[in-house]
């Protein structure tokens, strides 16, 4: 055999413990892998140095300690570099999901809860459950909203420049890994992104034995899916609620408009054939919390309500979005 591989980067000339990761070795510090990694701290404790393992080596007077064989090499450096570097993912653009997978697996196998802890949230960031995903109809500046109308989520997505898209298979991978690693707040997102992927559902008419999904899973997803298709279609042709001002007039900043919509405005049937005849009402369904509505209607569409109108069924909308997002807690069981 030949002269063992050192790690570029984390051999410590003052350092007073080897850690051997497959065929490379780093040498680190004792005292700082034994205060945050519970594996080692049993390791050491159980192995002190004037009580080596049979197998391990004696490089340049320290000991030799293995790692779980679960744990690669690239996961171990990348969990050092925010062991040994912790400003590493403290600034922008910070971890990215890859960075934070491979964190929470080494973490998992080493027993820190530190670091394990601070991925899972980075993790999070990319897969959020605390929102629904941004409805990209919402435009703040077109449409500004009233003092009393509900402002919808619309904060930036922190993983939708990452490499790593939230495509159907990236999805089906999360759900694999949050169960593994015990994450549930992940599985929300991953599932609502496999439950608007028409790819995802053509795999699954297509194979059901390639795609890696337990049934119950499958199962919840495909009611989850009609649920909400059924309430986007509802929804899309149900007209606002009507707002008569005093001098018994309608709500619409333009008075004259709304007499003459009037009944388009505020009867389901003129709502309804016109969203038939638009085309919108299949293709929406498909994504309901995400799919851009008003930006799809053709400006002759657009026109047969007046701004106050749009602005009240976007914000009617968008209240729709947050109840179904929390509706799926109960439809996936999560």
């Amino acid at each position: 055999t030949g002269a063992p591989v050192t790690s570029t980067t984390y051999y410590y000339s003052d350092g007073n413990v080897v850690v051997r990761v497959d065929s490379t070795y780093f040498r680190l510090y004792r005292s700082r892998l034994e205060q945050y990694c519970g594996y080692f701290k049993e390791l050491f404790e159980a192995y002190p140095p004037d009580r080596p393992i049979a197998d391990q080596a004696d490089m340049t007077g320290c000991p030799v300690y293995a790692t779980p064989n679960e744990l690669s090499r690239k996961d171990f450096e990348t969990f050092l570099s925010a062991l040994e570097v912790p400003l590493t993912y403290s600034s922008t653009p910070g971890a990215t999901a890859d960075d934070a997978r491979a964190l929470i697996r080494a973490a998992h196998c080493l027993s820190c809860d530190l670091i394990f802890n601070f991925a899972a949230e980075r993790l999070h960031a990319f897969w959020p459950s605390d929102r629904p995903p941004p409805a990209e109809s919402y435009s703040p500046t077109l449409f500004p909203p009233p003092i009393s109308a509900p402002v919808p989520s619309s904060s930036p997505d922190p993983g939708a420049s990452e490499s790593d898209s939230r495509t159907h298979d990236n999805a089906r991978y999360t759900v694999s890994f949050a169960r593994t690693y015990k994450l549930p707040r992940l599985l929300k997102r991953a599932f609502y992104e496999l439950l608007a992927s028409p790819e995802f559902w053509d795999a699954l008419a297509a194979d059901r034995a390639q795609v890696p999904l337990t049934e119950d899973d499958a199962l919840r997803l495909f009611h989850a899916r009609h649920v909400l298709q059924n309430l986007w279609r509802k929804a899309v042709i149900e007209p606002p609620p009507r707002r008569v001002a005093r001098d018994g007039t309608v709500g619409c900043s333009d008075r004259q408009k709304a007499l003459k919509n009037s009944e388009n405005r505020y009867n389901s049937g003129g709502r309804f054939f016109l969203m038939l005849a638009s085309g919108l009402v299949d293709p929406g369904a498909e994504d309901p919390l995400r799919y851009n509505l008003l930006g799809e209607l053709k400006d002759e569409q657009r026109g047969k309500w007046c701004r106050s109108c749009l602005r009240e069924w976007e914000f009617v909308m968008a209240k729709k979005r947050e109840e179904w997002w929390v509706m799926l807690d109960d439809l996936l069981h999560i």
